[in-house]
Order: structure tokens, then C-alpha cells, then sequence
């Protein structure tokens, strides 16, 4: 490939990037004070339900609010809730997935062996770094 062409594949990429750092803090700058606003608008709507009492408001033609509730866990005991998660198999209580980082450590020192049971994608794609001080 010429070098002319990998120039210009750069500067285009470099372009690109900083366009959408642009927009995404544009973005952001405009999305912001409306998910506050948001937040306010919930937090009296929510009010309202406590206030009456109630588990339901309705504006007959716009529609209807109700509380929800997130259960947000925390685990303060790892060894423990990892101790009744293997003696009682309930591994539903944890998210199952894997670290890529730990999964090629471990093929690394394994000369590429694959813990048991576990099988890799491999997604080649490129990583471009701009050049410190390098203009578009």
C-alpha cells in the first residue's frame, strides 16, 4: 500500500475521531441538563404516589405512573456467598462470564491450551494511535 494512501486512510481516521469527540461532548452537553430534569420530574411524580398513597396515578389519554423498585446487590462476604454458590450449585446468583484478560494469561502460560471448557473468538481489527503532536 502506498505510504500516500496510508496517509490519507490516517488523517481521515483522525478526522473522524475528533468529530465524534465533538459531538459526543455536544451531545452530553445537551443530554445532560434534560436527564436532570428527568430526575426531578420522577422524584416529584414519585412523591405524588407517596403522598396519596397509592401505587398508581393516571392521566386518562397520557398515561399512567407507578413505582418500581431496582434491587441493587452488593457482595460484602466473596468467600462466602462463593461457598454456598458451590455447595448448592445455585450459580444463578452470579453473572456468568469470563475475563479475556485472565483467560490469555493463562493460555500464555499454557502454550495456548484453553482452560477446560472454554473456547475464544479471536476479531482482528485495527488500533490506531495519532503520532504525539500529529495535526489532521
Amino acid at each position: 500500500m502506498s505510504d500516500n494512501k496510508l496517509e490519507r486512510l490516517f488523517r481521515a481516521h483522525a478526522n473522524i475521531k475528533a468529530r465524534l469527540a465533538v459531538e459526543a461532548r455536544a451531545s452530553k452537553e445537551r443530554c445532560d441538563p434534560m436527564k436532570a430534569s428527568l430526575v426531578v420530574v420522577e422524584t416529584a411524580m414519585l412523591q405524588m404516589l407517596n403522598d396519596v398513597g397509592t401505587d398508581q396515578l393516571k392521566v386518562t389519554g397520557l398515561g399512567i405512573v407507578m413505582p418500581m423498585e431496582k434491587i441493587m446487590p452488593n457482595c460484602k462476604d466473596w468467600e462466602a456467598l462463593y461457598t454456598y454458590v458451590t455447595e448448592s450449585g445455585n450459580f444463578d446468583l452470579i453473572a456468568r462470564r469470563l475475563s479475556s484478560k485472565h483467560v490469555k494469561e493463562y493460555m500464555d502460560a499454557n502454550g495456548d491450551t484453553l482452560p477446560p471448557g472454554v473456547a475464544v473468538h479471536i476479531e482482528r481489527g485495527v488500533s490506531v494511535r495519532r503520532a504525539p503532536g500529529a495535526k489532521t
